[in-house]
C-alpha cells in the first residue's frame, strides 16, 4: 500500500494545522471555539468536494450554484484533484487570513505539477462555497456577559470571574443539512436541580472530577488521564474538539486504503456532520442555560451563591464551597492564565449538552455509516497530541506518549465520560449530547446518500432516523469495557417520531422526581432500556443523604431556562429523551458496588 497522502489528506492535514495555529502562543482565534471551528472545517472540506465532484463526476456536488468546469478541462483524477487543492486552499485562506503566508508557503508544496487551469476552477468553486454562507448569521456577536443569578444557571467559572459567555447566538446560525434544529435535532429538559436524578450526577461528579489526582488511587488517576487525552480544550497548539475527531478518522484501520473519492466523501461528511452538531448544541445549551458542576457543587447549600438559595436538593451529597474541577486542561501554557501559569479552567458556556459528546457521536456515527459498518465494528488505533511525549500539562511537565486502540463505539464512550472525569460536565450533559449527535449524523447519512456501501436492514433504519445499535445491548466484550468506564450502558435504538411524541406527552405529566415515594412507579417511566434497578442503589444511599422534606409533586417541565414560557413550549414539542448514566463511587455498599463498580484498569488497550 502507497504512502503517498491523497490531495483530500493534504487538504485535511492543512485544515488541522491551520485550526493548531489558531489556537497557539497568544494568537486571538480567527474562528474561536470549537463552533467557528468546526464551520471552517465543514466550509473547507465542502469547497475541496464540490471541486472534484464537478470535474470527476464521482460524487454529487452539495452546492447547486457551482461555476461549470471551463471547456477542454478534462475530467480525469489528475485535473480533479488540482481542482480539489485549488479550492481547500482558496477557503483556507479566506477563512484563515491572518495564516495567509503560512497557507501560500504550503500551496508551493501542494501544487507542484498541478494544472493551473484545474487550480483555477477550484478557486472559483471556493469562492462560490464562501459565497453562499454570507450572512448564515455565523457573524453574530459570539461573546456576551448576559447572565442569571438564580440556581441552576450558567455563570462565569470562578477561577475567571471576568469570563464572557461564548456562542450564545451560534444556535441561530444556518445548518449545512438540518432543516431544524428543534425538528431533526430535539432535545428535552435537564434534570431539575432538585432531582433524583440530578442527585446522582451530582454524587458522581463531586468525586471522580475533582482536582486532586496526585491525592487519589490508580484508578481515579486513570481515569483523569481519559479526560486529559480527549481535551483538547482550545488549548496551545492544540486547538479544540473538531481537530481532534478528525485525527480519530484519520487513524481508522484501512482509512488509507479507501479510494480518493471515498475519502473525499467521508472526510467531507463528519466535518459537515461536526458543523450542525455544534449549531445543534450550541441551539439547545442556551435554551436551558444550565450550569457547570463548579458552580453547583460550590452553591448547592442555602446561603451560598448569589442568591443563597442553594439548590434544594436534600439527595445528594453535601455540597462544597472549595470544590474545584480537575477541570478542561491549559496545555502547553504560553503565558500565565487566571492568575496561575496554566491553570486549568471549566469552559465559558452552558453544560447542557455536552459539545464534546455531540461533535464526537456525529463524527464517529457518520464515519461508521459511510464505511457500510457498525461503530462497533470498526478500530482505530491513535495517540491524542495531549498525551504525544511533547505536550506539557499545565505546571509545563512533559506528558507521556499514550497509544490507545480502541473501536468508534468506544470512542463515543470514553469521549463522553471524558468530561465528568475533569469535572467539567454532568452525566446527563453526556448522554443527551450523544442524542442530539446522533440525530445530527442520521440527517448526514441521508444526505449524503451512502446506502450503496451499507445493508438494506440499515439503510431502512437511517432513513426513518432510527439507526440501531443492536450490539450495544449484548454482553460480552462490548459490555465488559463499558463497565470499566463506568457506565451504565443503553439501547440506542431511536424511537420513530409518534413513540417520541407520546413519550414527550407521559412525561409532561409526570413529576420527574419521585414525592410520592413509589419506586417502581418512577422507575419504569424514567428510562424504559435501564439494566439496572435504581431501588437498591437509593436504598443504599440513604445514609450518605441528608433529610429530605415533603415537597409537592411537579406538574411542568420546571427546568432552568430564560423564560418560562420558552421551555414549556420546548418540552410540549419535543420528546424528552433520558438515558442516565450514574457512577456511585461514595457508595460502600454491596448493592451500590453491583450498580457501577470502579474502573480497575484503562478500558482499552495502552500500547
Amino acid at each position: 500500500m502507497s504512502t503517498q497522502k491523497t490531495a483530500i489528506e493534504k487538504i485535511n492535514d492543512l485544515a488541522l494545522d491551520l485550526v493548531a495555529r489558531d489556537f497557539s502562543n497568544g494568537h486571538i482565534p480567527t474562528n474561536a471555539g470549537p463552533t467557528k471551528t468546526s464551520r471552517a472545517l465543514a466550509i473547507i472540506h465542502l469547497a475541496a468536494h464540490d471541486a472534484y465532484a464537478k470535474v470527476t463526476n464521482l460524487l454529487t456536488p452539495r452546492l447547486a450554484t457551482l461555476p461549470t468546469p471551463p471547456t477542454g478541462l478534462g475530467n480525469d483524477e489528475a485535473i480533479g484533484t488540482a481542482a480539489l487543492l485549488g479550492a481547500g486552499i482558496q477557503a483556507a485562506i479566506v477563512l484563515y487570513p491572518d495564516d495567509a503566508q503560512f497557507i501560500t508557503d504550503e500551496k508551493k508544496k501542494l501544487c507542484v505539477d498541478a494544472n493551473p487551469a484545474a487550480l483555477s476552477y477550484g478557486k472559483q468553486v471556493a469562492d462560490a462555497w464562501l459565497a453562499a454562507r454570507l450572512g448564515d448569521r455565523s457573524e453574530l456577536p459570539q461573546f456576551d456577559d448576559l447572565y442569571s443569578d438564580e440556581p441552576g444557571h450558567h455563570r462565569p467559572d470562578p477561577l475567571d470571574p471576568k469570563q464572557k459567555a461564548l456562542g450564545r447566538t451560534w444556535g441561530q446560525v444556518k445548518p449545512f443539512v438540518l432543516s431544524s434544529v428543534v425538528k431533526d435535532a430535539p432535545l428535552g429538559c435537564p434534570p431539575a436541580i432538585d432531582s433524583d436524578e440530578y442527585a446522582l450526577a451530582f454524587d458522581q461528579v463531586i468525586e471522580a472530577g475533582k482536582n486532586d489526582i496526585t491525592g487519589r488511587d490508580p484508578d481515579a488517576r486513570q481515569q483523569a488521564a481519559i479526560g486529559i487525552y480527549w481535551g483538547y480544550d482550545g488549548a496551545n497548539k492544540l486547538g479544540t474538539p473538531p481537530r481532534l475527531y478528525n485525527q480519530v478518522v484519520r487513524c481508522i484501520e484501512g482509512f488509507d486504503a479507501l479510494c480518493h473519492y471515498q475519502q473525499v466523501r467521508l472526510l467531507t461528511a463528519i466535518n459537515v456532520a461536526m458543523a450542525d452538531a455544534g449549531i445543534a448544541a450550541w441551539h439547545w445549551k442556551y435554551e436551558y442555560d444550565f450550569w457547570r458542576p463548579v458552580l453547583g457543587i460550590r452553591e448547592a447549600e442555602a446561603g451560598f451563591g448569589p442568591t443563597g438559595k442553594g439548590d434544594g436538593n436534600y439527595l445528594h451529597k453535601t455540597g462544597d464551597p472549595f470544590w474545584l474541577p480537575l477541570g478542561a486542561p491549559r496545555s502547553n501554557p504560553a503565558v500565565p492564565v487566571f492568575g496561575g501559569t496554566g491553570s486549568n479552567s471549566t469552559p465559558n458556556f452552558p453544560a447542557y449538552p455536552s459539545g464534546h459528546a455531540t461533535f464526537g457521536a456525529a463524527c464517529f456515527e457518520v464515519a461508521a455509516a459511510l464505511l457500510g459498518k457498525q461503530t462497533e465494528e470498526i478500530r482505530a488505533t491513535f495517540v491524542s497530541d495531549e498525551f504525544n511525549g511533547k505536550t506539557t500539562d499545565s505546571t509545563g511537565v512533559t506528558r507521556p506518549r499514550w497509544k490507545q486502540t480502541f473501536t468508534l463505539r468506544e470512542a463515543i464512550e470514553q469521549n463522553n465520560i471524558s468530561r465528568i472525569y475533569l469535572g467539567v460536565h454532568w452525566i446527563f450533559d453526556a448522554t443527551s449530547g450523544e442524542t442530539v449527535g446522533q440525530a445530527v449524523a442520521n440527517k448526514v447519512i441521508a444526505g449524503f446518500g451512502c446506502y450503496g456501501s451499507i445493508d438494506s436492514s440499515t439503510a431502512s433504519l437511517i432513513r426513518c432516523g432510527r439507526r440501531s445499535h443492536l450490539a450495544i445491548a449484548a454482553p460480552g466484550a462490548n459490555r465488559a469495557a463499558r463497565s470499566k468506564l463506568g457506565l451504565v450502558s443503553h439501547v440506542h435504538a431511536r424511537h420513530d417520531r409518534e413513540h417520541q411524541k407520546q413519550d414527550a406527552a407521559d412525561r409532561r405529566h409526570q413529576p420527574l422526581g419521585n414525592p410520592s415515594g413509589d419506586e417502581s412507579a418512577t422507575d419504569s417511566r424514567r428510562s424504559p432500556h435501564r439494566w439496572h434497578d435504581l431501588k437498591s442503589l437509593r436504598s443504599s444511599r440513604r445514609k450518605h443523604c441528608r433529610k429530605r422534606p415533603a415537597r409537592s409533586s411537579r406538574t411542568e417541565c420546571d427546568r432552568p431556562t430564560r423564560s418560562k414560557n420558552v421551555i414549556t413550549n420546548a418540552c410540549d414539542k419535543t420528546a424528552s429523551i433520558v438515558r442516565f448514566c450514574s457512577l456511585a463511587s461514595h457508595s460502600s455498599t454491596a448493592s451500590a458496588a453491583s450498580f457501577c463498580s470502579p474502573m480497575p484498569q484503562l478500558p482499552l488497550a495502552m500500547q
